[in-house]
């Protein structure tokens, strides 16, 4: 395939964003769009809607930076975000707070939430999914599909309430009975089989192993 070609379900990450998370002090972003820098060659163009203009990718990145400037904590962060979905329900206490690396070097580090956010593509279909954290609990998540380019949501939480999209509201509702403060909720759907989990969650190797 012709690079400039539009790959057709092709699942891509686009953005990580992180904010309050290990070195991180201010919002962070780690960009997977093309720009007008970009060679043309390296342009990955995949569709992210459907009847919609794809979007130019880059297949890889480069960080830069002098020496114990943070770059390391950019895939660090990311593999926080990663921990805290795949095992923050399964594996976590219920009453043990949430274990969390904010940017030390601040008076109010203990009181101010760590946030994290991701724009991904999956199967040709754009996703954002992101929370919010503090030593205890979830104090926001959010995940939300671009079938046809408008948001749709998926959930949205905001502390102990929860708003579902129309699809799957039924069987939503079940499982969010089942949340616990420090838990996330793809980490709740992932842990049981009854009920399947949101397309964003699916190629996590956690969904495999509940099964």
């Amino acid at each position: 395939m012709n690079a400039t070609e539009p790959a057709r379900n092709a699942s891509v990450l686009l953005a990580f964003r992180a904010e309050n998370v290990r070195s991180l002090r201010e919002e962070s972003e780690l960009s997977m769009l093309a720009t007008r820098l970009a060679d043309e060659d390296a342009v990955r163009n995949v569709t992210w809607r459907e009847g919609g203009h794809p979007i130019g990718t880059l297949p890889l990145a480069g960080i830069f930076g002098a020496n114990a400037s943070g770059k390391t904590n950019v895939i660090k962060a990311m593999d926080d975000m990663r921990a805290h979905v795949l095992h923050s329900f399964r594996a976590g206490s219920p009453t043990g707070g949430i274990s969390r690396r904010p940017y030390l070097l601040q008076p109010d580090r203990n009181s101010k939430p760590s946030r994290f956010e991701v724009d991904l593509v999956l199967a040709g279909i754009c996703y954002q999914y992101g929370f919010v954290i503090d030593d205890d609990s979830v104090r926001e998540e959010w995940a939300y599909q671009y079938p046809h380019g408008k948001a749709a949501r998926i959930f949205h939480r905001r502390g102990s309430d929860m708003e579902f999209g129309t699809a799957g509201r039924a069987k939503s509702r079940a499982v969010a009975e089942l949340l616990r403060p420090n838990a996330g909720d793809c980490c709740v759907f992932c842990s049981f089989g009854t009920v399947p989990c949101p397309p964003i969650q699916a190629a996590g190797d956690c969904c495999q192993r509940a099964r």
